[in-house]
């Protein structure tokens, strides 16, 4: 792990290498706001109360396994740095399983619910892996908080992106690849897309550095570390805000529930009369 001058300033390709792993992110996590009731209905084949019952589990785990990574993450130490490692060892385990995600096996319905709550589940631990890590690289690319700003600006450009690909590119990619059998075409498309998110987040940690190394002489434990994020009213108010989107729109929440960006294109696509194409 590199010490840099505090007034160092980033290259441009180190930033715009920060916000390909937002654009990776969001590839999947748009998919899944956007077309992951449509896609387990209409082309997985299993009721919508079996999906809002997985997406329910999913969620209850996400508040278990979130912080933990965070923990794991916090006290990694390897020659890459603390979080930047993560993108390597999980980028090709990110586009796999999303990937699994959306292949449509030819089981029983019991045996194909299985499937799916098993695929979202781990997507979901393979996400807060890759994403909660790659989050907290932010804070430790430079000491500069100036500099740091600047990568956020590039890290939400990147997000957009990503979901501005996801909304205007998988109705037509999903028609193209599969000329009117969806379980073809959303295969082909989300192959295609595994494949651009492992590229970018192995871009992102290729690219970037980690410039903000932790004092040698501190430490702390997972108690004292929750202890200080339960009087911390800003986390709390985050969290309140969360829990209120997970009651509002449980069917719409992706992995690491976010309380931007919930599309319930499904409802959409039904109230609108046209069950027949998504637009």
């Amino acid at each position: 792990m590199h010490k840099e001058n505090i007034n160092e300033k980033l290259s441009f390709g180190e930033k715009v290498g920060f916000g390909c792993g937002d654009f990776a992110s969001n590839l999947f996590f748009m998919v899944f706001t956007m077309y992951g009731l449509y896609f387990y209905t209409d082309v997985f084949g299993i009721s919508a109360a079996i999906v809002g019952t997985i997406f329910l589990v999913a969620r209850i785990w996400d508040a278990v396994n979130d912080p933990i990574m965070g923990l794991i993450a916090d006290r990694t130490r390897s020659r890459w740095g603390r979080f930047r490692p993560y993108m390597l060892w999980m980028a090709i385990p990110y586009g796999v399983i999303g990937f699994a995600c959306f292949i449509v096996p030819d089981w029983s319905t019991s045996a194909k619910i299985i499937y799916a709550g098993t695929t979202y589940i781990v997507f979901g631990m393979v996400y807060t892996a890759i994403n909660l890590p790659y989050s907290g690289l932010m804070a430790v690319i430079s000491p500069n908080s100036l500099e740091r700003t600047k990568v956020a600006g590039f890290r939400f450009i990147g997000a957009n992106l990503g979901g501005l690909v996801v909304a205007l590119c998988i109705p037509l990619l999903v028609q193209y690849f599969g000329a009117g059998n969806d379980q073809v075409g959303y295969k082909l498309t989300m192959g295609l897309l595994a494949c651009l998110a492992t590229v970018l987040f192995l871009v992102a940690f290729i690219t970037t550095r980690e410039r903000v190394e932790p004092l040698a002489d501190q430490s702390s434990s997972p108690l004292k570390d929750a202890a200080d994020l339960c009087c911390n009213k800003p986390c709390i108010l985050l969290f309140s805000l969360d829990c209120l989107a997970l009651l509002l729109f449980p069917c719409t929440s992706p992995p690491c529930l976010s309380t931007s960006n919930i599309t319930p294109m499904a409802p959409i696509r039904y109230l609108a009369g046209n069950s027949n194409r998504m637009s």
